[in-house]
């Protein structure tokens, strides 16, 4: 976790997603969807060993501004989440990954309650305004993915938007 303020935005939002999906029960370690590799970035090739998946990645690659108030700003990010499962037969994979996919939904649309505001984010963007952090869900495509042996593996790519409050600051 960041422990400074930073205009670094890209990674530390994809670092506080990140977190606020580890922090899920169900994801955690020993949850019913106990995630086992979490990483910023999806890996160059998406190619994953078996004991490395489940994995969930995320990156924030796009951002737009858009004025909020006389004397702020309002920044929206793009956030994309990657869900890798492992192989099996094919319904078995759909189901799996649809549940994790679920999940990180559920996970991400809690972001706008004060108490979760992506792990507190604001604090380590700077100039950023508390309590301003307002995720919105952009789309879901699930699909298949690379086959081990056999075994097609289930993926699920998540997209949101994610808007930031910040104060002008003139250097």
């Amino acid at each position: 976790m960041t422990a400074y303020q930073t205009d670094d935005y890209y990674n530390v939002i994809a670092e506080h997603v990140l977190e606020a999906i580890e922090l899920d029960t169900k994801l955690a370690d020993a949850g019913a969807l106990d995630v086992t590799t979490w990483e910023q970035e999806l890996r160059d090739n998406g190619m994953y060993n078996e004991n490395e998946l489940p994995c969930i990645a995320a990156t924030c690659d796009f951002s737009a501004q858009d004025e909020a108030a006389l004397g702020a700003d309002r920044r929206v990010f793009a956030v994309t989440v990657w869900v890798i499962t492992d192989g099996g037969r094919k319904t078995n994979v759909e189901k799996s990954v649809k549940a994790y996919a679920a999940r990180v939904e559920r996970v991400m649309q809690q972001q706008h309650d004060p108490t979760k505001q992506l792990s507190d984010v604001t604090t380590d963007l700077l100039e950023s305004v508390p309590g301003s952090v307002v995720v919105q869900a952009l789309g879901t495509a699930i699909t298949e993915g690379p086959v081990e042996g056999n075994a097609i593996r289930g993926v699920a790519v998540l997209t949101f938007s994610v808007s930031i409050d910040f104060t002008i600051t003139i250097d």
